[in-house]
């Protein structure tokens, strides 16, 4: 689990701790006008108000990048847990582990994942250490990447391009390197004794680019003692590299970076106090921030739920009233409601609409067209186009021409001329005798009802 502190909103200072053999280095982290400040405290006098961060050290836990072939971040973290049981010699269930950074690589097809980890054992040991010493921290940091994180926070020149940086931590018991490139964390190592060709096997791939500047700090309690002159001359003399320059108060670096990180957290913040080892205070914290989510979403869906009863109801209202409305249009023309009912208004209307057509056909029909007036206009139209009219029949529906016309388009153009609204023909070519030069025709013109 990552540590984050807002899940400890409560607490406005920190202690770090780190044990140097049996001795505790103990640094007070706490914000004065806006900014992190520092002080040593002799003794661990923290209150509920406090966040006590100490870490697990190199040899004791592991840091691994991992590249996955996948392009998106939320996807390759679902299969780091896979790939990191692979890599691993023991198993992933014996162990807390935390994805501490994610990138894209510059392939864009692939992305790299920084995981740190503890086997149980060792988390179990380095508490059990803790409180024999009277310290129960809320944090476990790793060391490689806590000093790497200090390293960016005190010396910010590390994080320019093209640029390797070294940070050697010395303790009593241990020496703890850190690398880093362009500001981002590469790898840390851990060696019981300052040897230099131990140092010099491990850190000459990383120190192999010649287009690189090299940058070397060192800090820790063992930092003004272990380094010597003849030391650091072997030393940079083998790496070819220039002389490590001590940081602000080397003694208590690493505690530093504890107590920053688990007040004000940074870019790889982790807990490795996690799992079966997580405090029971923070089990209470990430408890109320279940419930307050639950909370929260339980709210949600209840406005989202009364909303959308609104909604329904205002559609139906509209509903209710446009039916009204058509009930009534449908009733003024059936003439009697219960010809209309409920949903099937139109349908109702269109019927009544028909029957009113019959019904009211004689009281129209005076003011229809004459018949005579279309006869003449039928004639007319004939002369214009050429055409003979040898016949002319009224059946009561249909009037009938039978004629002749210089061509058949002058016979189309007489049913275009005839055609309108109120009726429509019919054009029919006629077998004429066999002396006749011009075409025969039948027109028929049918009243629309």
């Amino acid at each position: 689990m990552n540590y984050s502190p807002r899940l400890l909103l409560n607490r406005i200072t920190s202690h770090g701790v780190d044990l140097d053999g049996n001795t505790p280095i103990i640094v007070e982290a706490f914000t004065r006008n806006g900014r992190i400040a520092y002080r040593k405290v002799s003794s661990d006098n923290s209150t509920r108000k406090t966040i006590v961060a100490s870490c697990m050290l190199q040899r004791e836990s592991f840091t691994r990048w991992i590249t996955i072939p996948l392009a998106a971040p939320r996807k390759a973290i679902r299969v780091v847990s896979t790939l990191l049981d692979i890599q691993l010699p023991f198993a992933l269930d014996k162990c807390e582990y935390s994805v501490v950074s994610v990138v894209g690589n510059r392939d864009s097809k692939s992305t790299s994942a920084l995981v740190a980890g503890a086997r149980h054992s060792e988390i179990a040991s380095r508490l059990h250490l803790l409180s024999a010493a009277g310290f129960s921290p809320h944090v476990m940091d790793q060391e490689g990447i806590a000093l790497w994180s200090q390293l960016i926070e005190e010396e910010p020149q590390v994080t320019s391009a093209n640029v390797t940086a070294v940070l050697f931590f010395f303790a009593s018991n241990r020496t703890t390197i850190s690398i880093g490139q362009n500001g981002r964390f590469v790898a840390a190592h851990s060696v019981n004794s300052p040897d230099v060709s131990m140092l010099q096997r491990i850190l000459r791939p990383y120190l192999a680019s010649p287009t690189r500047s090299l940058m070397a700090f060192r800090s820790g309690p063992s930092a003004l003692t272990v380094c010597t002159p003849l030391f650091l001359s072997d030393l940079c003399s083998s790496l070819q590299i220039s002389e490590p320059q001590a940081v602000r108060d080397p003694e208590s670096f690493l505690a530093r970076a504890c107590a920053r990180r688990a007040l004000m957290g940074d870019a790889y913040q982790l807990n490795l106090r996690s799992g079966k080892f997580q405090i029971e205070e923070h089990k209470l914290q990430a408890s109320r921030r279940a419930r307050h989510t639950a909370v929260v979403l339980l709210l949600a869906g209840l406005a989202l739920c009364t909303s959308s009863a609104f909604w329904i109801w205002a559609e139906n209202r509209r509903s209710a009233e446009l039916q009204g409305v058509s009930r009534q249009l449908a009733e003024s023309i059936v003439g009697n409601p219960k010809l209309a009912p409920p949903g099937q208004e139109l349908l109702a209307a269109q019927r009544s609409i028909e029957e009113q057509k019959t019904i009211y056909a004689p009281l129209l029909a005076p003011f229809e067209p004459p018949l005579s007036d279309v006869l003449q206009r039928a004639l007319s139209s004939a002369l214009q186009n050429g055409a003979n009219v040898e016949s002319m029949t009224f059946n009561g529906i249909s009037v009938i021409l039978h004629g002749q016309a210089p061509d058949w388009a002058a016979c189309e153009r007489l049913s275009v001329a005839l055609r309108e609204p109120a009726w429509t023909t019919r054009l029919e070519r006629k077998d004429a005798p066999s002396m006749a030069s011009r075409p025969a025709f039948v027109l028929r013109m049918t009243r629309i009802p």
